[in-house]
């Protein structure tokens, strides 16, 4: 029942020693780094215990050695939950039109088939640095890597189309 009782607002204290923290959320951040890409290594990495996933390291100008990649990336094929999702939202953005493979083999053995990368933009993530962004060369036909010495010069001229499910490997 109500009795017509009028309680006093409540009295908040504050925390001193959290009054004198500096506010997370007014941290700006660094803004993405466009870096140019002179190429990209696709790579099984395995840790014990754990799920294999694919490495995607990105090389600019200046690479030294394959320890010496402007930014990498783990892409997690064989995931499932957010993991796979972010997998296949990568996925769409480097085989347009292909379903993500289950199994990393046939992400792998499809890799030089991808997308050619231009450019990446970075971003620092505490002690990493993350990918934020692509941007794509022009889209080339399937097998125009092996039979092409154009393309052992750098040209991808060709134009590559959505693949019909006849034509998908797996």
């Amino acid at each position: 029942m109500f009795c017509g009782h009028a309680f006093p607002p409540p009295v908040r204290k504050a925390n001193e020693a959290a009054s004198k923290l500096e506010v997370i959320s007014t941290k700006e951040k660094e803004p993405p780094t466009r870096r140019e890409v002179d190429s990209v290594e696709y790579a099984r990495h395995e840790k014990e215990g754990k799920t294999p996933s694919m490495k995607v390291s990105y090389y600019g100008p200046g690479s030294r050695s394959r320890w010496d990649a402007v930014a990498s990336e783990w892409i997690c094929i064989e995931h499932e939950g957010f993991a796979r999702m972010r997998a296949e939202t990568w996925w769409r953005q480097f085989f347009p039109g292909v379903p993500c493979p289950t199994s990393l083999d046939v992400a792998l053995s499809m890799s030089k088939h991808a997308r050619t990368v231009k450019a990446i933009w970075t971003q620092p993530d505490g002690k990493y640095t993350r990918v934020t962004g692509y941007e794509f060369g022009p889209m080339r036909e399937p097998g125009c890597d092996e039979d092409s010495a154009e393309q052992e010069q750098g040209d991808d001229s060709h134009a590559w189309g959505v693949l019909d499910d006849e034509e998908i490997p797996f």
